[in-house]
């Protein structure tokens, strides 16, 4: 509920619960409305539910890890060593 307008999206349920999962371990900001004008969508605007993290050195350290040349990365000793159910779910 963002003032008097209360807004349903699917986003807000997943950022939600996004947010309330990863919130004792990477430091986030809560779920925040988010409109972006578009003119190519039908609506002229798309909107959403955004969870957005800080700086952090263990997002830093993946930023490493999967960037190397600032081009992706998929490496896959990180895959095998935490690549789960509950990863792959996310």
């Amino acid at each position: 509920m963002f003032g008097d307008l209360v807004l349903e999206f699917e986003d807000l349920g997943w950022s939600e619960n996004g947010y309330e999962q990863l919130k004792d371990f990477l430091p986030l900001s809560p779920p925040a409305y988010k409109k972006v004008i578009d003119p190519r969508l039908a609506n002229g605007f798309s909107e959403c539910y955004t969870v957005q993290s800080r700086t952090h050195e263990q997002i830093t350290e993946l930023s490493r890890i999967w960037y190397p040349s600032s081009k992706k990365v998929v490496p896959s000793d990180f895959l095998n060593e935490f690549l789960n159910n509950e990863a792959l779910s996310w």
